[in-house]
């Protein structure tokens, strides 16, 4: 019996912040890897908006009046027929709506499409970057119980207190958007539009009034020198593809004034307590809707919004992609051969478009 399974992808998708009104899409290859074209290009070149995989130019990054392009998340739908039970598996197909896929009950046409996206920013009240020693440990100063301190000690010691995640917590709520609106229209993560959640076949998109919407400028007197932190972003639909698009926000940082009016210290590279910034993250959600009125809902995805990438198709040293590999060989005995029993095999033999070009 074929059990389809419906998985949101790419499962972590980046998006940047920008100056711009205008955006492009994220890139959708792997950065330092050649990709077939002529004349031939490295990936990881993000995407014109409108295109499947033209990739931008110099020129495409800022707009006609010189602001930065913010960089725009897609996502897809695809479908599985069964659980996948290793990596890279594949046999998944993307599907839209209108796409015929088989269940337990049989062929089932795809009705609607209801995306959910939940975008935050939680840093002001978070652990810092920096330990006690002054050091950037990463996930070792997580490590025996242990933590970094936490950022905007002043308001209290307790990161659940309620007083700091009402304050302290840049919360847009959820936004839900049908497949089927087709590119026309755009929501915004903001204190305008009310947050929304997806629902069932019957009633696709429930609104939460109620939800607690919280940007700084309803609790701080700030400082705000390029703007006002009143939205981390919007989503719609791609028009030609039926994808989802998500977009961060514009690059906007606020300070909270003190007492005598004056600004807040910015003199760190990350933990500077008492200011804000428009990035953000959440998970991103789908529900399938069938022509039966039945419904199902996606394994999700997340969001990640960050700072701009000047120069996207040069490869760091060092890729998240190598990190997530390494963990893989030597956590999760990916490739045994490789490494195993606490040990690399100094006679794997490696591969010089896999293992060694991506780094020239």
């Amino acid at each position: 019996m074929i059990q389809t399974i419906f998985r949101i992808h790419p499962t972590i998708n980046i998006a940047r912040v920008g100056t711009s009104e205008e955006f492009y899409i994220a890139p959708e290859t792997a950065a330092g890897e050649i990709i077939p074209s002529d004349p031939p290009l490295y990936g990881g070149l993000p995407i014109r908006p409108g295109t499947d995989d033209t990739p931008i130019t110099a020129e495409d990054l800022r707009d006609t009046q010189g602001r930065v392009k913010r960089q725009a998340a897609r996502f897809r739908l695809f479908a599985y027929d069964g659980p996948q039970t290793r990596y890279p598996e594949g046999g998944g197909r993307e599907v839209t709506i209108g796409a015929t896929v088989d269940t337990p009950q049989g062929s089932k046409t795809i009705r609607d499409i209801i995306w959910m996206v939940h975008l935050a920013n939680k840093k002001a009240n978070n652990y810092r970057i920096t330990s006690e020693n002054g050091q950037e440990e990463g996930i070792v100063a997580y490590e025996n119980g242990r933590t970094p301190p936490i950022r905007n000690a002043a308001f209290g010691s307790d990161l659940g207190a309620p007083d700091r995640l009402s304050r302290l917590v840049i919360d847009a709520g959820p936004r839900a958007l049908p497949a089927s609106s087709g590119g026309d229209v755009t929501i915004h993560f903001n204190d305008k539009t009310i947050p929304a959640t997806f629902g069932t076949a019957r009633n696709p998109i429930v609104p939460l009034s109620t939800y607690p919407v919280s940007f700084p400028f309803m609790h701080f007197r700030l400082i705000e020198q390029h703007g006002r932190i009143d939205t981390l972003g919007e989503m719609t639909i791609e028009r030609h593809s039926g994808r989802l698009l998500v977009v961060g926000g514009y690059g906007r940082a606020a300070g909270i004034l003190g007492p005598d009016g004056k600004p807040p210290p910015l003199d760190d590279a990350v933990d500077n307590d008492f200011w804000f910034d428009d990035t953000s993250d959440g998970p991103v959600r789908a529900l399938v809707i069938f022509d039966d009125g039945s419904s199902v809902e996606a394994v999700g995805a997340w969001f990640v919004c960050t700072d701009p990438g000047y120069a996207p198709q040069v490869r760091n040293v060092v890729s998240t992609w190598d990190d997530i590999y390494s963990t893989w060989v030597e956590k999760l005995d990916l490739i045994p051969d490789l490494f195993s029993n606490g040990q690399y095999n100094p006679d794997f033999p490696a591969a010089f478009d896999r293992d060694v070009q991506p780094i020239f």
